[in-house]
């Protein structure tokens, strides 16, 4: 074997340790603290543990807000920095990161939107545990609204900030 064909295999065999290592790193890490502030936590969802954060107090005669961000790359809840404290002046808040994105596990599996219709519906009833009013961005909105319409005892409000993915909600006429 020639010294160029041996250079080249030992540099790929380098930077497959270093990809298998980062591999191995980025499996277990988990990001370090809590960027909106109050109480975070983790709920062992159905495909990983979603990581959210709770504020406030029950408001008396009040129904807790769920704050959904967006799904685009580098989302997390800390999108709603600027409205978390504010909101939970006035009673409470959960501000959840998607599967995936901000603190939440980041399982190799195929997400889908089905999934997340799933994952949102069970945190409502798991974590919630009463009728909220639910604040979504993007494409979250679309979850949103499908969780509304399949539990509509857990919905009560519906805010939609900049909706999208409505037309995959779309049913073809019978």
């Amino acid at each position: 074997m020639n010294k160029t064909l041996k250079t080249l295999l030992w540099a790929g065999a380098g930077a497959a340790a270093l990809a298998a290592a980062n591999n191995a790193v980025f499996g277990r890490a988990k990001a370090l603290g809590n960027p909106l502030g109050g109480e975070g936590r983790f709920w062992p969802g159905p495909y990983g543990d979603i990581f959210y954060t709770r504020q406030g107090q029950p408001a008396r005669g009040g129904r807790p807000v769920v704050l959904l961000h967006g799904l685009y790359a580098g989302a997390s809840g800390y999108e709603w920095r600027k409205n978390f404290d504010a909101l939970s002046e006035h009673g409470l808040v959960y501000a959840p990161d998607w599967l995936g994105f901000g603190l939440s596990d980041k399982p190799r599996i195929r997400y889908t939107a089905a999934q997340y219709v799933e994952q949102l519906g069970q945190f409502l009833r798991e974590v919630v545990k009463e009728p909220c009013d639910i604040v979504a961005s993007s494409l979250a909105c679309a979850y949103a609204v499908q969780v509304a319409a399949d539990l509509p005892d857990a919905v009560h409000t519906l805010v939609l900030v900049c909706p999208t993915g409505f037309r995959h909600l779309a049913k073809a006429p019978d």
